[in-house]
């Protein structure tokens, strides 16, 4: 971590007790190709289906979306959720992992489209390309595709020959400049007057909100995805359109957002059912080096993971039970103050003095606070992080990112069970 200038790495007293299993916590999910701070092709193309979604479906009431995944009370918005999640085997019910909309429609392209995917039997394999390999995902990934993707496709294919049609040159007549784009149109315009498709594009934007394109003079283009919103649509709208000099984001893009950019709400997970969880998308992710007996090696997983963080390219969203108060959700330790509310019972096959070696050593975090000369027992309060612990559960990719800890104090972490973790460190200059 960013400002520590040594690791200690400390020997646990024998084997781990590990958490209570009945522990429930919740989750966040994080989307790695987000990790960048960037909002790259596939929510663009996600917002583009959406569109589609509102405009097939306008039945006076829109669909209550938004990026993260979460969808409105209403059955319909259920039904049309984005992005779209399929069930995972061998994980109970309610616990889905999402599917790539963008990887999808482009395998499904390549493939010769719907019909010919259909036709010859390949959603199976094109579920496989993506990860999914249990014997039901191909039918899964079929209905998804023809959910939010196949009428889609078709309207795509429209609107391209529609525009072949229109590529035959035109005499070129020279007209005023036109008084109906916003100031920011007409300065973007001109920044990129070599580009005509884009220009065309900009011609075409729509309100995100509204889903229309209607007073132009009141629509905003962020800086970098170029989706347009009027600034009446905005929450809490905005009273007049920046200058276009200075940089408007949205809130997809706020690169301001800190540390909420890539991370959303994810599901309540008991502790079983987040084991089977990660175990069941590990299986999924590596099948191959499972399927001829071997098992992918740290430095297999850390290449993927980077892989998948530096392109961007593809959706990925782990669950990460991450900054969980274990006065609330307890610990994996056992806690003299709260025995009967917090604290584990004791592990079948573990020897009570064993255990009472775990509840009274100093590095039993819980405890650790209040040590003889700790100057954390000055603090006269718990204050979550520092003198009360945090619990966390990883799964295959989730990730803690860099930072440097508050006060520049010293980070001490506990491995009480799960596989191993890599750490990387940066030095102190670099902090945040």
């Amino acid at each position: 971590k960013a400002g520590h200038p040594l690791a200690s790495a400390i020997v646990p007293p024998g084997d781990s007790l590990g958490a209570d299993a009945m522990l429930s916590f919740p989750t966040r999910i994080q989307a790695l190709h987000q990790l960048k701070y960037r909002t790259g092709a596939n929510e663009k193309f996600m917002e583009k289906v959406r569109v589609f979604i509102e405009s097939k479906h306008n039945e006076g009431t829109a669909l209550d979306y938004n990026m993260a995944g979460t969808a409105g009370n209403s059955r319909r918005a259920r039904a049309y959720e984005l992005p779209p999640k399929i069930a995972m085997p061998g994980v109970g019910h309610g616990f889905k992992r999402e599917v790539d909309l963008l990887l999808l429609y482009k395998i499904v392209e390549e493939l010769g489209g719907y019909y010919a995917v259909t036709d010859n039997r390949l959603w199976s394999p094109v579920a496989k390309e993506m990860h999914f390999n249990d014997a039901n995902s191909g039918s899964a990934i079929k209905v998804v595709y023809e959910r939010f993707l196949k009428d889609f496709a078709e309207h795509e294919k429209h609107h391209e020959a529609m525009v072949d049609t229109t590529k035959a040159p035109l005499p070129v007549k020279e007209e005023a400049p036109s008084t109906k784009a916003s100031p920011r149109k007409a300065a973007r315009r001109s920044l990129s007057s070599e580009t005509d498709s884009w220009k065309a594009n900009v011609e075409d934007t729509k309100c995100m909100v509204c889903l229309s394109g209607e007073s132009e003079d009141k629509l905003l283009l962020c800086d970098k995805c170029n989706d347009g919103y009027h600034i009446y649509c905005l929450d809490p709208p905005v009273e007049k359109v920046p200058p276009a000099k200075e940089p408007w984001y949205c809130d997809k893009c706020d690169p301001k957002r800190g540390v909420n950019f890539g991370f959303t709400e994810g599901e309540w997970f008991p502790l079983h059912r987040f084991e089977q969880f990660a175990n069941a998308f590990k299986a999924d992710w590596f099948a191959d080096t499972y399927r001829t007996g071997g098992a992918p090696t740290t430095l297999d997983i850390e290449a993927e993971y980077w892989r998948i963080v530096d392109s961007g390219e593809e959706a990925i969203r782990v669950r990460y039970g991450s900054d969980l108060d274990t006065k609330t959700v307890g610990s994996g330790f056992p806690n003299p103050k709260s025995w009967s509310k917090h604290a584990l019972r004791l592990p079948e096959g573990v020897e009570e003095e064993k255990y009472e070696q775990y509840l009274r050593n100093p590095w039993n975090l819980n405890i650790f606070p209040e040590l003889d000369a700790s100057l954390l027992d000055c603090l006269g309060t718990g204050i979550k992080g520092v003198s009360v612990p945090w619990l966390y559960f990883g799964m295959l990719f989730s990730s803690f990112c860099w930072h440097t800890e508050d006060s520049y104090m010293y980070s001490i972490n506990y491995m009480h069970f799960g596989q191993g973790k890599v750490w990387y460190g940066a030095p102190g200059g670099m902090g945040a």
